[in-house]
């Protein structure tokens, strides 16, 4: 693949033909004119994107677009320097299976590491058992069923599958009860997800905590599709100067709620006690056309350039996720990470990412998610305490056993 060309987008290899020097050939020549995409920051429920060129920013719960045309004004991209720093990289497949990523085990730590720094994400299989994996979805199954409206959801039925009326993409909405379940807890705190972290961070995994986020169970029909989206789960500026607002918000948390262990404290990050990196485990093979995780490989690498070269000065009220919007040169260059059930895509925080919708052909499967963060103790300094009672508090609430004391899965939740 040619380096990219300032300007000139070309779009991401969706199909993915394994050999197919005709596809190459089309891709090559396939290239579209971008003179000015639009980027956007907003908080963890997202602030809309303004005209092209623009911003939205927000807390959680959304906030109004801003449009900027001229010069290089507070959160709008210089799009044609942006464009000229990021070149294009073809994200490469499994020489065992071509639908998939190329992925890696556990034990070919090098091969990973170098795959990770190289991209700025991996694919490590076999994290999660098959059992493990089917676990796992039926307590999703379990709690849609459950929660939808008289009951007239069944997993055993696709035609009723649009009746769960999230409003979250697939996710659940506020409720404690979805999150702590007994495999999607023990997925948290499983050694496995822990050593790739680990692996990845150059970190001792009895030195890392985990986040206790949602999952995902986004369904092959149109009115359920994810929206085709990539962003950053950070505050770019705040990140790249390690500004002391991050640490203050973190350490002024109250751990009184489960949302503090995932809504609140997950962006809230900077530079330092990083490196940093995020998680999504595959509960079922997600192939290219079931939609799922994209990323742009490799913008780690370029992300200092993008905050001191391509942003202009950080707008009152940005939050912690900068989107960029549909049609902009990122989201174009974004490519799919397809990946085998059991298997972890772990990406550095820095990476631009997002999602991509299902195709809604007939055969698509659907996507079953959980998405998994391992940060290092030293994040967690001054509130240790508070948090690890607050995670020991909601096990007791929900009927679960705690890990045994003294593993890896008790470090991961702050127990001793």
């Amino acid at each position: 693949m040619s380096r990219f060309v300032p300007t000139l987008v070309r779009k991401a290899n969706r199909s993915h033909a394994r050999g197919s020097t005709t596809a190459q050939q089309a891709e090559a020549s396939d290239v579209i004119r971008d003179p000015a995409c639009g980027c956007a920051s907003g908080g963890a429920g997202g602030g809309g994107a303004g005209a092209a060129g623009g911003i939205g920013f927000g807390g959680p719960g959304g906030g109004g677009g801003v449009s900027g045309t001229a010069g290089l004004r507070e959160g709008v991209c210089d799009q044609e320097r942006l464009c000229a720093f990021v070149p294009y990289l073809d994200i490469p497949r499994d020489d065992d299976d071509w639908r998939f990523t190329q992925s890696f085990t556990l034990d070919d730590t090098r091969a990973m590491k170098a795959f990770y720094d190289q991209y700025g994400f991996a694919v490590v299989r076999d994290v999660l058992s098959e059992a493990e994996c089917a676990a796992t979805r039926e307590e999703i199954w379990d709690y849609v069923e459950a929660t939808s409206e008289g009951g007239n959801v069944s997993r055993h039925d696709v035609s009723t599958w649009a009746n769960w009326k999230t409003k979250s993409f697939g996710m659940p909405g506020r409720d404690s009860a979805a999150l702590w379940r007994p495999q999607l807890a023990r997925n948290r705190v499983n050694p496995n997800i822990a050593q790739a972290f680990a692996t990845v961070l150059n970190e001792d995994p009895l030195n890392l905590r985990t986040n206790h986020d949602r999952w995902a169970m986004y369904r092959p029909i149109k009115s359920a599709a994810t929206r085709d989206n990539v962003h950053l789960d950070i505050n770019p500026w705040q990140y790249a100067s390690g500004d002391a607002r991050v640490e203050q918000r973190r350490s002024a948390l109250p751990y009184g709620s489960f949302e503090d262990l995932h809504g609140a404290e997950n962006n809230m990050i900077s530079r330092h006690f990083g490196p940093h990196a995020q998680g999504v485990l595959n509960l079922a093979d997600n192939e290219e056309a079931d939609g799922g995780f994209q990323c742009v490989p490799g913008f780690h690498h370029h992300f200092n350039r993008f905050v001191h070269e391509a942003l202009g000065a950080e707008p009152r009220g940005a939050e912690y996720k900068y989107a960029f919007p549909a049609g902009s040169a990122l989201h174009r260059m974004a490519q799919r990470v397809t990946a085998r059930a059991g298997s972890l895509i772990i990406w550095d925080a820095r990476l631009v990412h997002g999602s991509a919708p299902s195709s809604c052909r007939p055969g698509c499967n659907p996507r079953f998610a959980q998405f998994i963060v391992h940060r290092s103790s030293a994040l967690y300094d001054g509130v240790a305490r508070d948090r690890a009672a607050l995670v020991a508090e909601l096990y007791r609430a929900h009927g679960l056993d705690l890990p045994e004391e003294g593993g890896i899965s008790s470090a991961l939740l702050g127990l001793p």
